[in-house]
């Protein structure tokens, strides 16, 4: 897995992985962090279900904030963010939580993952901001959820909130 990591700008996990690739860590943002030191990566974003997802970033100076438009559209308290100094004081990092976006109902979970991906590739494509791939994933993944089947249920770009879709 080392030899992939040393390729890839952003890293996305599910939850289980940061700690089978780290062990010896004990906090989730640590973990996260042993996989931005093995390579060129700025970004790891790790799933977490139900709970949704967060995203540590290294801090640069690029836009990482979200538009009033989108601020507008997501539903209050989804999404947060922390400033946070690795364990041995040498880099600062962003750290972004998403929690899930809830679907109206949950018929069938195959595909909700990826999906989500699917949502933050569209993001990093686009050139959004940071957060705003955890928003447009955990909504993909949230519509995905309400029908049964791998693809049923997962919006059109055309269906989406078009301010999700905008940086």
């Amino acid at each position: 897995m080392a030899e992939l990591l040393v390729l890839v700008d952003v890293v996305c996990t599910n939850s289980r992985f940061p700690a089978l690739f780290s062990p010896d860590k004990s906090c989730l943002q640590e973990q996260m962090l042993a996989l931005l030191q093995v390579g060129r990566a700025h970004t790891v974003i790790t799933t977490l279900g139900a709970q949704g997802s967060v995203l540590l970033r290294r801090k640069s100076d690029d836009g990482t904030s979200i538009s009033p438009e989108v601020e507008a559209l997501i539903p209050e308290g989804i999404l947060s963010h922390t400033e946070w100094t690795s364990p041995d004081g040498q880099e600062s990092f962003d750290i972004w939580r998403c929690k899930a976006w809830t679907p109206c109902s949950i018929q069938d979970p195959t595909g909700a993952g990826d999906a989500f991906i699917a949502g933050v590739i569209h993001g990093i494509l686009a050139r959004l901001p940071p957060p705003q791939w955890l928003l447009l994933g955990s909504k993909i993944a949230s519509d995905k959820l309400a029908l049964a089947g791998a693809r049923a249920g997962i919006p059109r770009k055309d269906e989406l909130p078009a301010a999700l879709l905008c940086p």
